[in-house]
């Protein structure tokens, strides 16, 4: 019997498998990982000044840009305002983006 090794993200990335990635998020075992869960709590009732850091900025509009191409590849059906497909979305972008060892925000 021959054991096959599953792409790694990277790889599905690259080769533009974007729902490839959903996928092998989905089949991963945090808990045998040791990962650590993290549970943030944001008060967001006052006002949110807006950025003015040009990095903050380009690296925000670049997330924008890899948000829609991940829409369009795996909630092309979903209104805009489905917090479903908005959370399956920010899944893709978490494992892609804000991986150990990626840069964080950057877009790939």
């Amino acid at each position: 019997m021959s054991v096959t090794t599953p792409p790694t993200l990277d790889e599905l990335l690259a080769a533009g498998d974007i729902q490839g990635v959903l996928r092998a998020g989905h089949e991963r075992r945090l808990e045998r990982e040791g990962i650590p869960m993290i549970l943030g709590l944001a008060d967001e009732r006052g006002t949110i000044p807006p950025s003015t850091d040009a990095s903050a900025l380009a690296t925000g509009a670049a997330l924008v840009e890899v948000v829609d191409e991940y829409t369009a590849a795996l909630v092309p059906w979903a209104r805009p305002d489905d917090e479903g497909a908005v959370i399956t979305v920010m899944q893709v972008l978490a494992m892609t983006h804000f991986a150990p060892g990626s840069t964080e925000g950057a877009a790939q």
